[in-house]
């Protein structure tokens, strides 16, 4: 299962985005069986820090807008994620470029429909299990 957490500034934000991404799950999109099942939780900022690590961390718009470096400091509490910025209406190529720089993998907005977010998704899983390596300590006593 995909842990997919939305972090936002409000509450309202981020259930906002939990309802668009419900309602991209739930879709009539064809080809939906080749999404992974996805389980999605909706986080504060303070509270990303005490939550398991998500597989895509997707940073809300309020965000974005409020100060930008804060997706790089969100990117290295979750190293091992994937992190998707919902840039709202914009389309700024320069506000694209530094979120690239800052440690985001890819972008959003409000005209991504159902079809490209789980495209998006699929792409950000295959990546995500493609990196993870595991480690076995073994202690003697």
């Amino acid at each position: 299962m995909l842990k997919l957490a939305v972090v936002d500034i409000s509450a309202e934000s981020r259930n906002r985005l939990v309802r668009k991404i419900s309602n991209f799950l739930d879709s009539e999109t064809s080809g939906l069986e080749f999404v992974p099942r996805v389980s999605v939780q909706s986080l504060s900022r303070e509270e990303l820090k005490f939550s398991v690590a998500p597989d895509i961390c997707l940073i809300g718009e309020e965000i974005v807008r409020s100060d930008l470096a804060e997706v790089g400091t969100i990117r290295r509490a979750v190293p091992g994620a994937a992190v998707l910025v919902d840039i709202g209406q914009t389309n700024d190529l320069a506000m694209i470029e530094q979120l690239a720089r800052l440690g985001a993998d890819d972008v959003m907005n409000d005209d991504t429909g159902a079809g490209e977010f789980l495209k998006k998704l699929v792409l950000l899983s295959r990546r995500i299990r493609s990196t993870r390596s595991g480690k076995l300590l073994v202690l003697e006593s």
